[in-house]
C-alpha cells in the first residue's frame, strides 16, 4: 500500500499489522518498499520492528548513495557509499561512521586500501596501504591526498608477453 505522511513524504510498499481490534489499537509498521522525502532521502529495501535496516538509501543533499546495513537508522556493518563524484567506498561502518580497512575505487577503476578511525582518513606509515592502477601497477606504501607520499614501492605489472615485473621501491 500507500501512505503519505504530514510532512509530505511517500511510503509504498508492505506493511505488518499488530495489534488486535478488540484489544485497542492495531499498530502498522513497514516491512519492505520505498520510504521518501521529498528534496533530503529516500530508502528503499527492509525494515525491522519499523526502522530501516537493508537496502539502498540516497541521499539527496548530501549527493550520496549507500547500499548497506542499518542499526538505528545509521549505516551499519561492511558497506558501500558513492559519493557525488562517483568515488565508491567500501568499507566498515560503525554507528553512521567509517571505521577499519576500506577501498576506495574511483571513476578510472583506481582502487585505493586505507584505514578510517571515526570517519577520518587515517595514515598507516607501512606498507598496508596501497593503490592497485588500470595498467595492473601496485604501489604499496603511504598514501596522502590519494597520492603516493613517503617511502613506498611500486610493482610495475608485465608488459604483454613478458612474465616480470620491475619494482622501485624509495621515496615518492
Amino acid at each position: 500500500g500507500e501512505m503519505k505522511y504530514s510532512d509530505g513524504s511517500i511510503y509504498e510498499g508492505s506493511w505488518k499489522y499488530e495489534g488486535s481490534i478488540y484489544g485497542g489499537s492495531i499498530y502498522e509498521k513497514r516491512t519492505s518498499g520505498t520510504y521518501t522525502v521529498p528534496g533530503k532521502y529516500s530508502f528503499t529495501g527492509k525494515w525491522v520492528s519499523d526502522k530501516i535496516y537493508d537496502g539502498l538509501y540516497k541521499d539527496f543533499v548530501e549527493d550520496t548513495i549507500y547500499r548497506g546495513t542499518f542499526e538505528n537508522d545509521k549505516m551499519s556493518g561492511v558497506g558501500e557509499l558513492v559519493d557525488g563524484d562517483g568515488k565508491i567506498y567500501i568499507v566498515k561502518f560503525v554507528n553512521g561512521k567509517k571505521e577499519g580497512m576500506g577501498t576506495i575505487i574511483d571513476r578510472n577503476r583506481v582502487k585505493e586500501n586505507h584505514f578510517w578511525v571515526n570517519d577520518v582518513l587515517t595514515p598507516l606509515n607501512g606498507l598496508d596501504e596501497n593503490i592497485t592502477y588500470i595498467s595492473g601497477d601496485i604501489y604499496r606504501g603511504a598514501i596522502v591526498n590519494s597520492k603516493r607520499s613517503g617511502k613506498g614501492h611500486m610493482i610495475y605489472a608485465p608488459y604483454e608477453d613478458d612474465t616480470r615485473s620491475d619494482i622501485y621501491e624509495g621515496d615518492w
